[in-house]
């Protein structure tokens, strides 16, 4: 197995450990998920039980994908996910008075600028193995 390869599966694997930490922390705690949803300025009126559950739903999907070995696949939801929530901080921390947190465990621990910094960083490692998986 050459050094390409295991870039790409050890960032792929990565991912789907990160979403997987994610999803079970948010779950563990999933009125105050659905509840700090609600209070983001995003969310829709009544939209933070869909909203959440869909992201709950994809970030599975991301340790299926993982599973089925379809690591492409893995990296292209890893990168659209890890986007939109850098997209999403970076939006609440600039343009919002309140900034909901919704994460769990430790990564609801970081301060905004250090999870936007860690959203970005990851964000640039998984666009990085997809380019190479090419």
């Amino acid at each position: 197995m050459n050094y390409k390869v295991k870039y790409i599966e050890g960032v792929a694997y990565m991912m789907a450990v990160l979403f997987f930490y994610a999803a079970i922390s948010k779950m563990v705690e999933l009125d105050i998920f659905f509840k700090q949803l609600a209070k983001s300025p995003l969310m829709p009126f009544n939209m933070e039980e869909k909203a959440g559950t869909a992201v709950l739903i994809v970030e599975f999907l991301v340790v299926y994908f993982v599973y089925k070995k379809e690591f492409k696949k893995t990296l292209i939801l890893s990168f659209v996910l890890m986007m939109f929530f850098s997209l999403y901080i970076g939006y609440l921390m600039y343009f919002s008075y309140y900034i909901p947190c919704s994460c769990g465990g430790i990564l609801g621990n970081m301060s905004w600028n250090v999870h936007l910094i860690f959203n970005s960083v990851l964000t640039v490692i998984v666009a990085i193995a997809y380019l190479v998986s090419q």
